[in-house]
């Protein structure tokens, strides 16, 4: 069984990808998301269909304005994906633990060296010690700078456990489990996590055996559609 933790809405710590390979939503055209997923062996979604969703920090209401928006948009996707809706857990066959967050941000700092040249007629920018201008440039060092990058972790975590669920929700038998991530230089959950949900919905109650990868275009119209579309009730 894997450990469920919750995360809410910003995550203090959790791992980075080792290298950031990131994409700044507005400037990049891809979206790049981590997946894995992992399912018990005996889950089987034609009898485990019906399902509630609650957050997985008990500490979050259901009523919080941004879980009932990501809630309503995983409740979509996962009909999707042909599971049905219950009004109450007494109806349902699993619910599904929802959390998902931000990390803090992470800067990543970078140096530049720039040649530069001198000449007959004072300095000139160079390029590799070819002359150009009104006369000859000669290779005088390198001007450095620095510049700093902030960059957030978006994380959307899923637990599908069997209903009805013990006292203790920590022993509750866990259906099947899936992570999914994303390096960004934005903190916008409204904005990012829709892409999340599309790119890991697929994976939903089965085994990727691994960490995959997937890339998403930056107007993904599956995500633009699940982002504007009416919220469940």
């Amino acid at each position: 069984m894997i450990e469920r933790v919750a995360i809410t809405h910003r995550l203090v710590h959790f791992a980075l990808f080792a290298a950031l390979s990131a994409v700044q939503i507005g400037c990049t055209p891809h979206v790049r998301v981590a997946v894995s997923a992992i399912a018990d062996s005996g889950f089987d979604p034609t009898v485990q269909h019906g399902f509630v969703i609650r957050p997985a920090n008990p500490q979050v209401p259901p009523t919080d304005l941004l879980f009932s928006e990501i809630a309503s948009q995983v409740a979509i996707a996962l009909t999707q994906r042909g599971y049905e809706r219950r009004e109450s857990e007494a109806d349902a066959d699993l619910a599904i633990l929802l959390d998902f967050g931000t990390s803090d941000p992470i800067v990543s700092r970078s140096e530049y060296g720039y040649p530069y040249f001198y000449g007959d007629y004072g300095y000139y920018g160079g390029h590799h010690g070819r002359y150009f201008g009104y006369g000859p440039a000669y290779f005088h060092g390198y001007s450095y700078s620095v510049r700093d990058t902030t960059y957030y972790q978006t994380l959307l975590r899923m637990d599908a456990v069997a209903l009805p669920m013990p006292a203790d929700d920590s022993l509750a038998p866990q259906l099947w489990t899936v992570k999914a991530t994303t390096v960004t230089r934005s903190d916008d959950l409204r904005l990012l996590v829709p892409y999340l949900i599309v790119a890991s919905k697929p994976m939903w109650g089965t085994d990727t055996g691994k960490q995959i990868s997937i890339k998403l275009d930056r107007d993904d119209e599956r995500v633009e559609r699940l982002r504007d579309a009416e919220p469940l009730r």
